[in-house]
């Protein structure tokens, strides 16, 4: 069975979020602010990472969601963290009411924003805050 890990990095979305930011400009200045972003790194490091190089199934794929507006530097940075990590994959989509969005596509098993259309399982892993 395929199973996909979601990890939103600090994903430039509609909706989904506690602050509840609809204006796109302030949503960027929120989600790209540079101690937030260093915050959110550390995290990854520190916890998402590490529990991604042990991961031993071969049908294991973590996708790693960010914004067609992710700051260029930011996604170099992820890159290289990744580099290394077969399972790890990284997207960048335009704003979409992702959790809909998503689960559709995986249930549905479409061209699919989460997995080959083979997958079956789905789980949402996000350290953020």
């Amino acid at each position: 069975m395929k199973t996909v890990g979601i990890c939103r990095f600090s994903y430039q979305g509609k909706g989904g979020f506690k602050l509840g930011i609809d204006d796109p400009p302030a949503l960027a200045a929120f989600l790209y602010d540079k101690v937030r972003m260093e915050e959110r790194f550390r995290l990854f490091e520190a916890i998402t990472l590490p529990c991604n190089t042990a991961q031993t199934d071969p049908d294991f794929t973590f996708l790693i969601v960010t914004g067609v507006w992710f700051p260029r530097h930011y996604l170099e940075r992820l890159k290289a963290l990744t580099a290394d990590i077969p399972q790890c994959v990284i997207r960048q989509y335009p704003p979409a009411r992702i959790a809909r969005s998503w689960r559709r596509r995986s249930m549905t098993g479409e061209a699919s924003l989460t997995a080959p259309a083979s997958s079956s399982a789905l789980m949402m892993m996000t350290p953020w805050r």
